[in-house]
């Protein structure tokens, strides 16, 4: 079994060889999407109602949406299903293989096998 120690010490020898590549590899990667650190914030705060009325009273009778407003509502929700779909397949056929790429090459690095190629091993 490998000690922390030696870890470190694998891992010192290893990085002062390959540095350089290593950091290359890495800003690849960032620019490419293989690293993605989405963090998303829920900051939702309920209104308090006993607070002063905003003034628009409901009297009921507003009726139905135009023909134009549904018709952009639905071009709105075309383009964000797009842009999902679109995100989606970037992460599946971009980001996930320079990921895997990326990590080969670190693995490969290990073994004194040094290519930049790894990193695009998925393609």
């Amino acid at each position: 079994m490998w000690t922390n120690k030696q870890l470190k010490k694998n891992a010192l020898t290893v990085l002062s060889k390959t540095y350089w590549m290593s950091f290359l590899v890495c800003l690849v990667a960032i620019f490419l999407g293989g690293e993605r650190s989405y963090v998303p914030n829920y900051n939702w705060t309920m209104p308090s109602s006993s607070g002063p009325s905003s003034g628009y009273e409901n009297t009921g009778d507003s009726g139905p949406l135009s023909s134009e407003a549904i018709m952009v509502i639905v071009i709105v929700l075309v383009f964000v299903i797009i842009g999902i779909l679109i995100g989606i397949a970037f992460v599946t056929f971009v980001s996930s293989p320079v990921i895997c790429g990326k990590n080969r090459f670190f693995m490969c690095a290990r073994q004194g096998k040094v290519d930049f190629s790894n990193l695009f091993f998925s393609f």
